[in-house]
């Protein structure tokens, strides 16, 4: 949608079509699996301002209600900031795979060493997706 500027069900559609003709559906369950280390990834985070906000929470007040309290809100804190930056990343990951597959030669003619960097890795991964891509 926002590459091209298409609406949600032509983006879709589109996207879809690129999946089906390329080969790209391995893709899609690395984009999951991405998808679930990142969340763990927060959670992680979570417990980690959760963990501080009980230590915190008694050194401040030295009551364990106020702890109880700060280690909730120590983990809702942190897991919401965690959660905007786990889908910045992981929307990154899904627009590198629709751009890279949709037109590869504008990373090419652009960033030719990212590109090849980018070409050697999927080569390995998934030649059947890198396949239709003709280097010169």
């Amino acid at each position: 949608m926002a590459i091209y500027g298409d609406d949600f069900a032509t983006a879709g559609k589109r996207v879809n079509n690129l999946f089906f003709n390329r080969g790209f559906w391995d893709t899609i369950i690395n984009d999951w699996v991405i998808n679930r280390v990142l969340s763990v990834g927060a959670v992680g985070i979570a417990l980690c301002t959760s963990f501080f906000g009980y230590i915190m929470g008694g050194v401040t007040l030295s009551s364990s209600g106020a702890s109880n309290f700060f280690a909730i809100y120590g983990f809702v804190i942190g897991l919401s900031m965690a959660s905007v930056v786990v889908s910045t990343i992981d929307s990154a990951v899904a627009t590198v795979y629709v751009a890279f597959g949709e037109d590869p030669d504008s990373l090419r003619a652009n960033h030719p060493h990212e590109f090849r960097q980018l070409y050697d890795g999927w080569q390995q991964a998934y030649p059947q997706v890198v396949g239709y891509i003709l280097l010169v």
